[in-house]
């Protein structure tokens, strides 16, 4: 007796790309920007939210550099 078992492959649709620099950003800032909000208008990718220091600002940026290829990035995070 044999038993026919047939895998149908899930397709994956890509992440949004709001979605994937939120993700990014909120994993390499260990969660550290409040109100995180990311638009994307055209090519400019807008990062918003309160860093507690200029440095997370700096990794929020570097980390959704990594993720936006071939965009502009508006960081609007404020430092408080």
């Amino acid at each position: 007796m044999s038993l026919d078992v047939r895998h149908s492959a899930v397709e994956r649709l890509p992440e949004p790309l709001c979605d994937r620099v939120l993700r990014i950003v909120q994993l390499r800032t260990a969660s550290r920007i409040k109100d995180l909000h990311v638009d994307v208008q055209g090519r400019d990718v807008i990062l918003t939210g309160i860093a507690p220091t200029y440095y997370v600002k700096q990794l929020a940026t570097h980390a959704a550099l990594d993720e936006i290829d071939r965009r502009t990035l508006t960081n609007d995070i404020d430092v408080h």
